[in-house]
């Protein structure tokens, strides 16, 4: 099942595209719509003699002092897949424009011709090349942000295409075609036949073994799959499926790849029967456009577009394959289409990548129905005809609602993890107020929590439930995000981390049922920045999906690379789903706290159960305000000293049955 849509669906959600229509004409008998163009199509370039520009490249590799002597020949470089590309301010109101990234050979002196792959010339003569220049140890210095040049997913620059935009068009399909050749050298550097390694001739355009018994020669291939629009013609409505990962509403057309000895129309009947249960009998070719944009662990380079008519309508879903399929009405689509409002959809992706050159942040989703950053801008089936401007569910300017959430601040960061960043969730007041009631009341973990893994390096205190006002309102405005009772949470933790303080990945739900009787399992996690840090202190998600398309950012530590990355901000707060909706866990909601490595690290961190939680069997030490701090003993401040503390906690710090000897000087109150 193939998923990820481009910029504009018709009707049939093939991964064909055009600029939106002003008007849908959809004819029963075609379910057709007019089509303007199609993504990654429409390459000019011709492939002209190829070995005699290779010869060329060589001898300018060697000489080339100058840029102008190499002006006539251009440099797409890709890392990890993904084209540089440069964006710039837009003179007026419309979007940044992008464009790519076109280096001159000049800044590759000593990379050998055979890293180089040949794309073809245009009508001027001007040779086109594309490379990979891999990670960091390339010695390239290109598209780390903040020069207006970054290397950016296709998908990504997919959305941000105007379809108007003739260049960007054709840029986009020259990226496409840059990309499955670069793929294609990665995944080929040995011969099938024999095992050794291949070498590029012919510019890159092909490939042959290194085995002087061997020889063999190796050319690229495409890989197809078929994507059809299963169509109830009596019923006037077409068949759409989804998966799990999907954002809600999303739907898409049933895909899948050719298997070996079968036809493209024999595949269209397969890949129905076996996701959908559903029978297909005529099976009516649409049209086909190149996607060079699938991992390289499915490849999919060609899609070729299908319409199939029902000759069953009952539906028995393949629960491997999909989560759901349904028929769908006309209007049903004509909704989804009105509701996925693309022209709105390519101008955020193009601020994205105008942000993500510029070096201000790292690329992150829109909302919780455009996925921009992976391209999953499908149509959403049962939202409302119109995206208004989302309001804040309570107004900040209004006495008698304090919570104050406002949606619109919600940024949808992935599903696998469920995990959402909330900007400016608290006030800077409430953060330093928060700071403040832990100042010199932290106390270094006893233990290991060996029911989560937990391992932490720094300082810790839970504040009570309702402490003060302002915590009541943090509380209140938790809940209110969550959609979970407040009763259902641990006491408020504040955590506080020094200079090469960290803590290791952890999972915050219990892996052993020991302390699953107070309130069951922890299913939500709310973790609020109380600081900024100079450097260091990213929060890692090493088993996030997204992890290997993490936008480059100098600023970010070594420890940021392992995984999917969140820079503190303060004020910000991170909502992670634990458990997945049927309650079992989700082990990519792994995460940790990379080492703090210039300046310190503070956080709230609230965890909230299934049931209510009694924070009256919590034996961790509180904040109680009301409390009178005192030790009952002289020699206390002299046993704190020696770590006494630590070795002796009953004694020192009490449990919920014994009042601690030492609580004060424990830093306990």
């Amino acid at each position: 099942m193939l998923t990820n849509f481009p910029l504009t669906q018709t009707l049939n959600s093939l991964r064909i595209q055009s600029p939106p229509p002003k008007t849908l004409t959809l004819a029963p008998s075609t379910m057709s719509l007019n089509l303007q163009s199609h993504a990654f199509a429409g390459n000019s370039l011709r492939s002209k003699s190829p070995s005699s520009s290779l010869e060329t490249l060589k001898t300018l590799l060697l000489t080339a002092t100058q840029e102008d002597s190499v002006s006539n020949f251009k440099v797409l470089p890709f890392r990890k897949g993904r084209p540089l590309a440069r964006s710039s301010d837009s003179d007026s109101d419309s979007p940044p424009n992008w464009h790519l990234g076109w280096v001159s050979l000049e800044k590759f002196k000593g990379f050998e011709a055979d890293c180089f792959v040949y794309l073809g010339e245009d009508l001027e003569e001007t040779v086109y090349w594309a490379v990979d220049v891999g990670g960091d140890e390339s010695g390239v210095e290109l598209g780390r942000g903040g020069d207006g040049f970054c290397f950016v997913e296709l998908r990504t620059l997919m959305v941000a295409t105007d379809w108007g935009d003739a260049r960007a068009m054709w840029e986009l399909a020259i990226a496409g075609h840059g990309r499955a050749l670069t793929e294609w050298h990665i995944v080929s550097r040995f011969c099938g036949h024999c095992g050794s390694r291949t070498a590029p001739i012919d510019g890159g355009r092909r490939k042959q073994c290194t085995n002087e018994s061997c020889k063999k020669r190796i050319y690229p291939r495409v890989d197809s799959v078929v994507i059809m629009l299963v169509i109830d013609k009596e019923n006037d409505r077409c068949l759409l499926s989804r998966q799990s990962r999907f954002v809600p509403r999303m739907w898409s057309c049933l895909s899948g790849f050719i298997e070996p000895g079968e036809s493209l129309e024999e595949a269209v009947r397969r890949e129905t029967w076996e996701e959908a249960g559903v029978e297909v009998g005529e099976v009516v070719y649409h049209s086909s456009q190149p996607w060079p944009v699938g991992p390289s662990s499915m490849p999919c380079q060609l899609m070729v577009g299908f319409f199939a008519y029902a000759k069953s309508l009952e539906i028995n879903v393949d629960k491997e394959e999909l989560e759901d399929a349904r028929w769908h009405s006309r209007e049903d689509v004509k909704k989804a289409l009105t509701f996925a409002e693309y022209e709105k959809a390519q101008r955020t992706s193009a601020f994205k990548v105008n942000q993500m050159c510029k070096g201000v942040e790292k690329g992150q989703n829109f909302s919780s129905d455009f996925n921009v950053e992976s391209g999953e801008l499908a149509p959403m089936i049962g939202g409302k005809n119109k995206v208004a401007k989302m309001e804040p569910i309570y107004h900040h300017d209004n006495e008698n609602s304090p919570i104050g959430i406002d949606p619109s601040k919600v940024i949808q960061l992935s599903w696998h993890p469920r995990a959402f960043l909330y900007k400016g969730f608290l006030s800077g007041e409430e953060c330093d107020h928060l700071i403040s009631l832990a100042q010199n009341k932290l106390v270094i973990p006893l233990a290991n929590d060996s029911d989560t893994g937990n391992n932490p390096s720094s300082s810790e205190m839970f504040l009570t439930r309702k402490l003060d006002e302002t915590v009541s309102k943090i509380e209140e405005r938790i809940s209110a995000w969550t959609f979970l009772p407040q009763e259902n949470g641990e006491e408020m933790q504040i955590l506080h981390y020094r200079t090469n303080e960290s803590h290791e990945p952890n999972y915050d739900y219990y892996q052993v049922g020991s302390n699953m009787v107070n309130g069951g399992n922890r299913v939500a996690t709310v973790l609020m920045y109380l600081s900024a840090v100079t450097r260091g202190g990213e929060t890692v998600f090493p088993k996030s999906e997204l992890k290997d398309s993490q936008i480059e950012d100098e600023t970010l530590s070594d420890c940021a690379s392992t995984g999917y990355t969140i820079k503190p901000a303060k004020g910000d707060a991170l909502l992670l789903f634990n458990l997945h909706p049927n309650t079992t866990i989700d082990e990519s909601s792994i995460h940790g706290s990379c080492k703090v490595i210039e300046g310190e690290k503070w956080t709230a961190t609230k965890l909230i159960h299934t049931r209510a939680f009694n924070v009256n069997k919590d034996s961790r030490p509180s904040l109680i305000l009301e409390e009178e701090c005192t030790d009952e003993d002289d020699n206390c401040s002299r046993w704190a000293a020696s770590g006494e503390c630590h070795r002796n906690p009953v004694f020192m710090l009490g449990t919920p049955d014994y009042y601690g000897s030492c609580r004060k000087s424990c830093g306990v109150c």
